[in-house]
């Protein structure tokens, strides 16, 4: 019995999660790691790339795929013992995690280009949503994120700050939640905002100082969603 497409994405969708690959090779499938797949696309030429492929011995790729499990399983068994739940009235707290994680990322860019004699005109790069939930001590997902910067944003704006927030951005823009590739002035505006962030705590790194009871836990509003009604269009010409 032949096995379905429906099948084969949610398999594909499980190693994903292991950090590996299916790859189908004609009738075949393999299951390989990116650096598999990196090795196989080297070695591949348009005349023969099934067979190139094929060639590649299935222990390599036993073994990478062995290790991508090991990985993932001592990932999981870390996160779950060192981690914490977040109980009603912990927000704070976490607030403060996540403002501490900021600005230690924005002092670690300092040091290193001080260090590395680093160019003025460097620009820091932005924690994505994952990388700042797995560097934090909670149980917090990324999706969980936005009210905890929403309030990092409102604080910011009643002190006068730049916006800490924009160090946090999505992996697929490499932006911040709710700004557009295709909007050039708030693109322009959050590149300006992590040039004053890096020189606002270089220049006073103690208006950074705060204590949890500063920061208030505010639920971000949801954005209400797009209306479905028809759109009547005017034509720009007269006719």
């Amino acid at each position: 019995m032949p096995i379905s497409e429906a099948y084969i994405a949610c398999v594909a969708y499980e190693i994903e999660r292991i950090g590996c690959c299916l790859v189908k090779a004609d009738r075949e499938y393999l299951v390989g790691t990116l650096a598999s797949l990196k090795k196989l696309k080297r070695l591949a030429t348009d005349n023969d790339k099934v067979n190139t492929l094929l060639a590649l011995p299935w222990n390599n790729l036993k073994q990478e795929v062995q290790a991508s499990l090991n990985k993932k399983s001592s990932d999981d068994k870390s996160s779950l013992i060192e981690k914490k739940t977040i109980e009603e009235g912990d927000e704070q707290q976490v607030l403060l995690g996540i403002w501490k994680a900021l600005l230690t990322h924005v002092k670690s860019f300092i040091d290193i280009s001080v260090a590395n004699n680093s160019p003025s005109s460097e620009r820091i790069k932005p924690l994505t949503y994952k990388s700042l939930c797995v560097s934090l001590p909670y149980q917090l997902h990324q999706n969980g994120l936005a009210s905890y910067l929403y309030s990092i944003a409102q604080y910011c704006q009643a002190r006068q700050l730049p916006r800490v927030d924009y160090l946090v951005v999505k992996e697929g823009t490499r932006l911040p939640d709710g700004i557009l590739v295709t909007e050039i002035e708030a693109v322009m505006e959050f590149h300006a905002q992590l040039e004053n962030i890096v020189s606002s705590v270089r220049d006073s790194e103690d208006r950074f100082q705060i204590e949890s009871s500063d920061l208030k836990f505010i639920h971000k509003p949801r954005a209400k969603k797009a209306s479905r009604k028809q759109v009547t269009y005017t034509p720009l010409t007269g006719e």
